[in-house]
């Protein structure tokens, strides 16, 4: 009877904190791309992979990416002419908008969590 009053309890407080977090949307993962990059980094030690060095003019082209499909509601690498936020076709284009030039660019984009959270994902893949 003790255990059946203990269950009782604990899913009175439970479940009702579960239905309340998945009602609302998560808060945004206050990251920035130094934290991540950090993070990449000592992944990257850990398997005896070189660090990288950021440049604020792919982080630029990566954040008015971000904040194109966030404004649009949509995923993925390209971005169409005319939408809000439109900053470039896709990755090279987007990158040389933002002064940075390379024969070849490229991108991962991915979304499964919070920021930390989809790095290590990816990592994991």
């Amino acid at each position: 009877m003790k255990l059946l009053i203990r269950l009782v309890a604990c899913l009175a407080v439970v479940v009702p904190a579960v239905m309340f977090s998945l009602a609302r949307p998560a808060a945004a993962d206050p990251v920035t791309s130094s934290e991540l990059l950090a993070l990449h980094n000592s992944i990257r030690a850990a398997i005896g992979a070189p660090t990288i060095t950021g440049d604020p003019r792919v982080v630029l082209a990566a954040q008015r990416h971000a904040d194109y499909s966030s404004l649009n509601g949509t995923g993925g690498h390209y971005e169409t002419a005319g939408s809000a936020g439109y900053s470039g076709y896709g990755p090279r284009d987007r990158v040389a908008a933002a002064g940075w030039s390379a024969p070849f660019v490229s991108e991962v984009a991915a979304s499964y969590g919070g920021a930390r959270e989809t790095l290590t994902q990816l990592w994991h893949a």
